[in-house]
């Protein structure tokens, strides 16, 4: 594989990186475009890669220029799902974290296996023989 061809590949493959649309759409927009670089390349038989990005432009200029003519109802759709599963992912984590957090609130109440209970206040006139805490067997 030549100097050219190496670099050629690594031209497609930061434009891939820069898209976000659809993987059929990127692979038809890169082979045809991957067509005219082959045309260009031998056509002028350029010394160095230098002069393919001159006459096609920098990865980031192609990709934003493709994205600009492409589908822009696509492109929102696509954004739109991405941020529907950020948002069901973020609710997923809450709902897991109050779960937990409800199960350590329970097992520190579980654990204690002592209880108090309190009784009201006696009537200066109750006898002994009323009261729970006097009345209690053995």
């Amino acid at each position: 594989m030549t100097q050219l061809q190496k670099e050629k590949k690594r031209y497609l493959r930061k434009i891939r990186s820069l898209m976000f649309v659809g993987r059929s759409m990127t692979k038809s927009f890169l082979s045809e475009f991957s067509a005219s670089v082959d045309a260009y390349i031998a056509e002028n038989d350029p010394s160095d890669f230098s002069a393919v990005i001159a006459r096609f432009g920098e990865p980031e200029v192609i990709a934003k220029s493709f994205l600009s003519e492409s589908n822009l109802e696509y492109v929102k759709r696509k954004l739109h799902v991405r941020k529907a599963v950020l948002v069901f992912g973020l609710l997923v984590i809450l709902i897991w974290a109050c779960a937990m957090t409800i199960v350590a609130i329970d097992a520190i109440h579980t654990t204690h296996e002592e209880y108090y209970v309190e009784y009201g206040p006696y009537d200066a006139g109750t006898s002994e023989l009323n009261n729970p805490l006097v009345n209690m067997e053995p």
